[in-house]
């Protein structure tokens, strides 16, 4: 996948189609390929990293599955399955079928993003903290995939346009808002966290404060003094409500963006152990091995 830090960066994207419109806004697909993938042929993505600063995406699974890792967690995409891309995630792909097509937007925030009101935008970041992913409908599924495929022909035939960047944006605003409304549909027929109780707010304001603050602080009772509850009672629900402990959600966050940060190959080992505020460098090391297997030199070189 793509990695994002201020702007897109749009790095070989083989074996998928890739089409991109500066830095700004990136498409790949693979729905034209004729058989399986070769082992081996995905590797470039499976070890790829995102930290999405300033981007919206959108994923769209047509065949077979993939897997992605964002936000603390992992899900997997099947056919007809959809997730957004939101600015503050970390992540990346971390498992592809050799028979998946998939589509991919991701755009730099500067040039779109859908047009939400604060609380339009407070609900939708709540929910996707919920359910990341859902399914879309045969007719919502061929009709995102038409705009997809008019984006797309926009990109091949610019050179001939006038007012390109106006019919991406208008084109982009559709699509994100079918997709929108779709999933907000979802939600609303399988999920009755539209009156959340009061643990599954606790738990929703956790994880968005772990999103902003786990770099310098990685213990639990920061995070329950900032809910104004109990280290004790903090880890008992979000235990409950996701099956992991709150260490954990703080912990993935932060190696995801140590990975992030080793595979951009702009920091050394020692400054993302400075940047992560590890206390030093071995102490960073031996976390990083610990949890992955690799030292971070390792991890970096591929």
């Amino acid at each position: 996948m793509i990695h994002s830090d201020n702007i897109l960066q749009s790095p070989k994207m083989h074996p998928m189609y890739t089409a991109t419109l500066g830095d700004e806004l990136v498409i790949c697909d693979d729905l034209e390929k004729v058989g399986y993938y070769e082992e081996g042929e995905l590797d470039y993505f499976l070890n790829g990293n995102v930290k999405a600063k300033n981007l919206f995406g959108i994923v769209i699974c047509f065949e077979g599955w993939i897997e992605i890792a964002w936000g603390g967690s992992s899900f997997k995409l099947l056919p007809g399955y959809m997730t957004f891309l939101q600015s503050g995630g970390i992540g990346g792909m971390i498992g592809y079928s050799r028979d998946a097509r998939t589509i991919c937007i991701m755009c730099d925030e500067k040039f779109f993003k859908p047009n939400l009101s604060a609380a339009e935008s407070a609900l939708f970041t709540s929910e996707i903290l919920v359910k990341p992913y859902c399914f879309i409908t045969g007719h919502g599924l061929e009709s995102a995939k038409h705009l997809y495929m008019q984006i797309k022909d926009v990109l091949e035939h610019r050179d001939k346009m006038f007012f390109v960047r106006r019919i991406l944006t208008g084109l982009l605003q559709t699509l994100s808002f079918l997709c929108l409304s779709i999933y907000h549909g979802e939600m609303q027929l399988t999920d009755s966290r539209f009156e959340k109780s009061h643990n599954d707010n606790i738990f929703h304001r956790f994880l968005g404060l772990v999103q902003t603050y786990y770099v310098k602080h990685y213990e639990i009772k920061f995070y329950a003094d900032k809910l104004c509850i109990t280290p004790k009672y903090l880890s008992l629900l979000v235990y409950k409500a996701s099956g992991m402990h709150a260490k954990d959600h703080i912990e993935n966050y932060r190696l995801n963006e140590a990975k992030s940060l080793l595979r951009s190959q702009q920091h050394n080992v020692n400054e993302v152990s400075e940047m992560l505020s590890f206390t030093s460098p071995s102490h960073f090391c031996r976390y990083f091995k610990k949890a992955t297997g690799q030292t971070p030199l390792q991890f970096q070189r591929g």
